[in-house]
Formats: structure tokens, C-alpha cells, sequence
């Protein structure tokens, strides 16, 4: 209960102070580059929290099924080959970084037209529906995992070189593009409409190395990926709800404007940072929907007061008076 509780003051105070990126979206002629708190410019901070959104992709049903093949290929074994696989481990990283700086630059030369497709309604509601899909995953609908015969494929490169590895890395970055969701699609609209290639590369080149982190450390070391526990079915909780919001807030602009909410900023941030807080406590993070019923339904509970917290105070429901 301890755990819990610092759980949900850590999720609570979380919504108090980080910037509301979602709330600048909510309207009319939004964009997916608003979104992400973008309008606003380029500061150092969007830097890190492209980085940080990276490190979280790799988390994801897309990328984490990759860690145990990279670790396997790459990791090191024996102390003589420690240095090669830090070598190897660079390599694979750099491709996926290839693969997503090619992305950045490609936005910026095509221009606005990009930024146009990427916020249509239907690439967007397609967008939508997968993040949905993948939050059923994390909360154990069911199961991503690269098939037998590309697991195989992978794991016989063992040894290549590093041409391989760049090319596992490119392809790394193939099979994580599903699991970027919002964050690459925000990214390259917002390049798009700037027309800066260097722009474009160094901003999807921090996502890609914020990806690239657990790739990196596991395969250039003798580090085993932890053993699955209570800690995972937190993990998973997490993830599962950032995609819920994320859905929401792709969908958002897509219907009519909100209401302005008849009360001031503070007032509502308390309400945001109670409801929250009681949804962590009640177990949104920590319960199981592969238990009985009873605890199925409390979590489900649990999440929609997460939820509801997290839109009130980034004003999914309407922005403060």
C-alpha cells in the first residue's frame, strides 16, 4: 500500500507541473504538431522530452520484443569481447537513428503537403485505432511478438558484422514505426511545415537515440533484461493508459470545441490532482485484469478516474475561465 501510495503521489504532482502539451490541441484547426506542445517553438526541453518519448517507445509491444534478440546478438559475453559489442550495440543504434533522421529530412523537403496528410481525419482516426489496440495489448488482451521466422532470421546474423548490424537497426526502426503513434506523426507534420532539414534530422535523431537507450546498454553489456514481476504489470498499466490518452487526444480535434469550464486553473488542477491520485490508489496502476472479476472492474474503475484527471487538467472537457 506504501508503494501505492507513492505511486499516486508521483502520478498526481506529475499532472500539477508538466506543461500541458495535450490542452494546446483542443479546438479547431488543430494540428498533430500542437499536440505535442510544439506551437509554442523549439527550446532544449522539446529536445529532452523527444528523448524521453524514445526511451518509452522502447517499451512498447513494438520495440520491447526486439531487446532479447539485440541482447542475444550483441550482448556481451565475455569480457575480450566486451569492446566489439559496444561497437556492435552503436551500430545497431546508429541505423535506427538512420532510419528516422531519413524520416525528419524527408518531411521537411516535402513541406506542408505532408504536414496536411499526416492531420487528415482518417490518418488520424487510423492512428486512433491502432493506439487503442496497442493499450489492449498492455493491459493483456492479447499478445504482440515478432513471428518464429523473423526471430530466427534476426538471431542468425550473430556474428555478421557490423554491416548487419546497421541493417538490423534499419529494420528495428520498420517494425517500431507502428508504436510511435502520435510522437513520430507529430514530429514530422510539425518539420513539414517548417521546411528545415536539419531541423527534422536532429529532432527524430533524439527520438531515435532516446529509443535506441535500452538497445544500447543491454547489448553493450552483461546486463539480462529483468525478470517479469508486479513491476511489469505496473509498467504495462502505465503504457496502456498513455496510449488511451493519446488516442483521446488524437480524436479530440476532431469534434466540436469544448466548453470553457466555469472555474479557474487552480481549482481544477486540485480536482485533476485528487482524481488521479485516488485512481492510482484504488489500483489503475497496480491491479490486474487477469484476476477476478471483482478486481477486473475495480481496475477499470481505477483507470477512468486516472483518465478523467488527466483530461480535466489538460482540458479535454474545456479549458479554464
Amino acid at each position: 500500500m506504501k508503494n501505492r501510495l507513492l505511486l499516486a503521489l508521483a502520478v498526481g504532482l506529475a499532472l500539477l507541473f508538466l506543461p500541458s502539451l495535450l490542452s494546446q490541441s483542443v479546438g479547431p484547426g488543430a494540428d498533430l504538431s500542437g499536440r505535442l506542445g510544439l506551437a509554442g517553438g523549439i527550446s532544449a526541453g522539446t529536445f529532452a522530452i523527444l528523448f524521453l518519448a524514445g526511451i518509452l517507445t522502447s517499451l512498447t509491444p513494438c520495440v520491447y520484443p526486439l531487446i532479447p534478440i539485440t541482447v542475444s546478438v550483441f550482448g556481451a559475453r565475455r569480457s575480450q569481447n566486451r569492446g566489439r559489442s559496444v561497437l556492435l550495440s552503436a551500430t545497431y543504434v546508429s541505423g535506427i537513428a538512420a532510419m528516422y533522421s531519413m524520416l525528419g529530412v524527408a518531411a521537411a523537403l516535402s513541406g506542408r503537403a505532408f504536414g496536411s496528410f499526416m492531420s487528415s481525419p482518417i490518418v488520424v482516426g487510423i492512428m486512433a485505432i491502432f493506439l487503442l489496440a496497442l493499450a489492449a495489448s498492455m493491459f493483456g488482451a492479447f499478445e504482440l511478438a515478432l513471428p518464429s521466422g523473423v526471430q530466427a532470421k534476426l538471431t542468425s546474423v550473430k556474428g555478421a558484422g557490423f554491416p548487419s548490424a546497421f541493417g538490423m537497426g534499419l529494420v528495428a526502426g520498420l517494425v517500431a514505426a507502428p508504436c510511435t503513434g502520435p510522437v513520430l506523426a507529430g514530429v514530422l507534420a510539425y518539420v513539414a511545415t517548417q521546411r528545415s532539414a536539419v531541423l527534422g534530422f536532429w529532432m527524430l535523431f533524439t527520438y531515435a537515440m532516446g529509443m535506441g537507450v535500452l538497445f544500447f546498454v543491454l547489448g553493450a553489456t552483461s546486463l539480462s533484461l529483468p525478470r517479469s514481476g508486479a513491476w511489469m504489470e505496473t509498467v504495462k498499466s502505465v503504457l496502456g493508459i498513455v496510449m488511451l490518452g493519446a488516442a483521446v487526444a488524437l480524436l479530440l480535434p476532431l469534434f466540436p470545441h469544448p466548453q470553457e469550464l466555469p472555474f479557474h486553473q487552480k481549482p481544477i488542477a486540485t480536482i485533476a490532482f485528487v482524481l488521479a491520485f485516488a485512481g492510482v490508489v484504488a489500483g489503475a496502476l497496480t491491479l490486474s485484469f487477469h484476476s477476478q472479476w471483482r478486481e477486473r472492474m475495480l481496475k477499470a474503475a481505477a483507470i477512468l478516474l486516472l483518465l478523467l484527471g488527466v483530461g480535466l487538467r489538460f482540458g479535454w472537457a474545456g479549458m479554464p475561465k
